[in-house]
């Protein structure tokens, strides 16, 4: 039974890896930019055992006017996100694309399991501050995050957190 349950595991793994890929490759061609962060962070969550989980609920172009900037805060959100991730017992990590039509925005959610329930939602935005020093980190991503939405009014970023999983909400407006 033991050797049976181990064989279906494994195969509920490799079929939700491709599920994974097919999504992707589906939105790939809408938007490279962003295509080519999610395929790089699943293969990262791969290598480090991370239940990835993506669904994405709008077609990728309408964020192609701003792909450099959208794909460089995702990468950063998805990179604190799998570290952070990598850290407990369940390791999880969850991407949303969803469009509100009513608030003409799209949005990104990224959620993850953590083991730093103190973590200071307040201060992660500040420059230098870093929960991972002894990683060698530098308190940079956050920040640079924060300077990109002092620049450009049509993003914002919301932060929460609950007892399983910190999310991060990035909603992007005046779609066309």
């Amino acid at each position: 039974m033991k050797s049976l349950q181990r064989y279906f595991e494994s195969l509920i793994a490799e079929c939700n890896h491709v599920k994974l890929i097919d999504i992707l490759n589906n939105q790939g061609s809408e938007n490279p930019a962003i295509y080519g962060v999610l395929t790089d962070k699943c293969k990262i969550a791969e290598e480090k055992h991370i239940e990835m989980n993506i669904e994405i609920l709008v077609n990728l172009k309408c964020f192609n006017g701003r792909s450099y900037l959208i794909s460089r805060m995702l990468g950063i959100l998805l990179d604190n996100a799998l570290e952070a991730a990598s850290e407990c017992d369940k390791n999880v990590v969850n991407i949303r694309f969803l469009r509100e039509d009513k608030a003409n925005r799209c949005v990104i959610v990224v959620e993850n399991t953590y083991n730093n329930k103190d973590v200071d939602t307040t201060m992660i935005f500040e420059k230098n501050y870093t929960t991972k020093k002894e990683k060698g980190n530098s308190g940079l991503g956050l920040w640079k995050i924060q300077d990109i939405l002092k620049k450009n009014k049509s993003f914002e970023l919301y932060t929460t957190k609950d007892d399983e999983m910190f999310k991060q909400k990035l909603e992007i407006y005046n779609l066309k």
